[in-house]
């Protein structure tokens, strides 16, 4: 059974502002990423609630993060603030600290505009899959849609389907679409890189961080891409 102490949450700050992210310890999994909010309560808030969903049992309150503790890398240049829930919690095995430290590098070289490539990087899945595999099949599919690329909802669904291009894919395509309206892991599964088809290009559709469409817009960017509407 996952309690807090097999959850390494932390916040760091990235190109695009504070970032925070919580991967599960026994396992080495990450559990979730979340872009930047207002404020580094919302962003506690956003994280725990992601948790809690992810893992489908409250496992933390909205604001549960009393206690920080911090760590530097790079002369000062690289910092990571570990949350805890309670004082007594207030270490950390150094193995664990260098795990995410390393994702927390790959993340900065990715707003930075760096092609990087998060599939060294598991993801923890398992509850996900007994409640909704047709999410997990979406974020699957669009894991694997190269840098510098795009699909619209639509390919994406054909793409799960093995379906014909010319296929209608109206309900498919909507359906893809709620299921990244709820991805847990923005940029490492890319639903920045799913698009909206327009009649002659494709536009940028929506976004569920908290930046919306110009966040989505600006990491198409990063990949050498211009998207409009």
């Amino acid at each position: 059974m996952i309690c807090q102490s097999d959850i390494f949450r932390a916040i760091f700050y990235s190109p695009i502002g504070e970032c925070a992210f919580a991967f599960l310890i026994s396992k080495k999994k990450i559990l979730t990423l979340c872009l930047p909010e207002d404020n580094r309560v919302d962003l506690v808030r956003r994280l725990n609630e992601q948790l809690n969903k992810v893992l489908d049992k409250k496992i933390f309150n909205s604001f549960d993060a009393d206690f920080f503790m911090d760590f530097v890398r790079d002369n000062n240049s690289s910092k990571l603030s570990v949350l805890f829930s309670q004082e007594s919690e207030l270490s950390i095995e150094q193995e664990l600290i260098e795990y995410a430290f390393q994702f927390m590098k790959m993340a900065e070289k990715f707003f930075l505009g760096e092609e990087v490539n998060f599939s060294c990087f598991e993801l923890y899945l398992e509850k996900l899959e007994k409640k909704s595999p047709f999410f997990v099949d979406v974020y699957r599919t669009t894991r694997s849609i190269k840098n510098g690329s795009v699909l619209s909802y639509g390919e994406v669904w054909r793409r799960l389907k093995g379906m014909e291009e010319n296929a209608r894919v109206a309900l498919g395509a909507r359906s893809v679409g709620q299921a990244l309206a709820s991805n847990p892991f923005p940029i490492l599964v890319p639903c920045h890189r799913v698009v909206k088809s327009g009649p002659k290009k494709k536009m940028l559709g929506g976004f569920s961080a908290h930046q919306g469409s110009e966040l989505k817009r600006h990491l198409l960017e990063l990949e050498g891409l211009s998207l409009w509407g």
